[in-house]
């Protein structure tokens, strides 16, 4: 399985493939799971997102996007409804 992983915090970037590594070394995700290198994504779901959800997989060979947003705030529902919205309009 293929998977692009955006994400909105620049330390995602390098962490999350050292996350990855870990889960496989210790069993919990397929070692055949690919993660391409992580793309970085403007804050709050701006304009910028369309245009990164229509680079990411213009040639269609990730089997799934996962969108990483730090929403540990008050207004998290409000960031999560946002993003919800810009991937609709993509889809």
């Amino acid at each position: 399985m293929k998977i692009k992983l955006i994400v909105e915090d620049s330390w995602g970037v390098p962490f999350f493939p050292i996350v990855i590594e870990r889960l496989k070394t210790e069993n919990l995700v397929n070692k055949n799971l690919i993660i391409q290198k992580p793309k970085h994504l403007p804050a709050d779901c701006n304009g910028k997102l369309d245009e990164i959800l229509k680079m990411v997989d213009k040639d269609n060979t990730c089997d799934l996007i996962i969108i990483v947003l730090d929403a540990d705030g008050p207004q998290n529902s409000y960031r999560y409804e946002k993003g919800q919205r810009a991937i609709y309009r993509i889809i």
